[in-house]
C-alpha cells in the first residue's frame, strides 16, 4: 500500500495498526510496515497491544509486558483502552 502511494506521489501522514507481542509470528506489522513508516516519516499509531484481551487471557504474559513490547517499537503513539484508574496507573508505570 505504501509503495502504491509513493508511485502516485501520495504521502500518508499516519498509519495505524495493531502492534502486540504476538505480531512477530505472522506477517508482522512491526517488521514489515513500521520500518517503512519510519523511513518515510509517517507517524505510526499502535493499537491493540493486549490483542483485544486474548493475549492476557492466555496467562503467558503480564499486561506490563504487552505495554513494554509495544512501547519499545518506534511508535508515535500507543493507543490503549483505559477505563479505570488502575489501567491509567499501569499505563503511566509502563
Amino acid at each position: 500500500m505504501m509503495d502504491v502511494a509513493q508511485q502516485h506521489r501520495f504521502h500518508f501522514d499516519t498509519v495505524q495498526m495493531p502492534l502486540n507481542i504476538m505480531d512477530a509470528h505472522f506477517r508482522s506489522f512491526s517488521q514489515l510496515v513500521v520500518p517503512q513508516g519510519v523511513k518515510q516519516q509517517i507517524a505510526v499509531l499502535g493499537m491493540k497491544c493486549f490483542g483485544s484481551g486474548v493475549i492476557l487471557k492466555s496467562g503467558v504474559v503480564e499486561p506490563i509486558d504487552c505495554l513494554h513490547y509495544s512501547l519499545n517499537l518506534p511508535l508515535s503513539v500507543l493507543i490503549t483502552g483505559i477505563n479505570t484508574q488502575q489501567l491509567l496507573d499501569q499505563a503511566f508505570a509502563a
